[in-house]
């Protein structure tokens, strides 16, 4: 299976909340079972909702460098990615960062996007997974 990471994982992971348990999980079946990704919105995401909750450069960059050390696979933006991105967006009044983590999974075939966010459950094309 493949599987995109969502944002809202790696922040379980990485700020220790409510779901960190079935995070950890979820990551490291993923890791050890299926084919992992990520893309740079969520990096964007990550890096924004991290700065937000006052963690500092040096947590910020740790993590980043964390997850492109990983298996994950990285999945780049381009022009036709930001224009799919717009439509999804529309489509299924996704903020634009979701839509345009969501069009990555799309395009790139891809069979679920791991993430507790269910406004990605309006996408019927892409399941919504919480455990593997």
């Amino acid at each position: 299976m493949k599987v995109l990471i969502d944002t809202s994982i790696f922040m379980s992971i990485f700020a220790r909340d409510v779901h960190t348990a079935k995070s950890v999980k979820l990551f490291k079946d993923v890791l050890e079972k299926h084919e992992g990704f990520f893309c740079s919105m969520t990096i964007n995401e990550l890096i924004w909702v991290l700065k937000k909750s006052d963690y500092d450069a040096k947590f910020i960059r740790e993590k980043i460098e964390f997850i492109f050390s990983s298996p994950l696979k990285f999945l780049a933006t381009d022009e036709g990615i930001f224009i799919v991105s717009v439509e999804q967006m529309e489509k299924y009044g996704l903020s634009y960062g979701d839509s345009q983590i969501i069009t990555q999974a799309i395009v790139n075939g891809l069979d679920g996007i791991a993430s507790f966010d269910k406004d990605f459950d309006m996408v019927k094309e892409m399941p919504r997974i919480e455990t593997i």
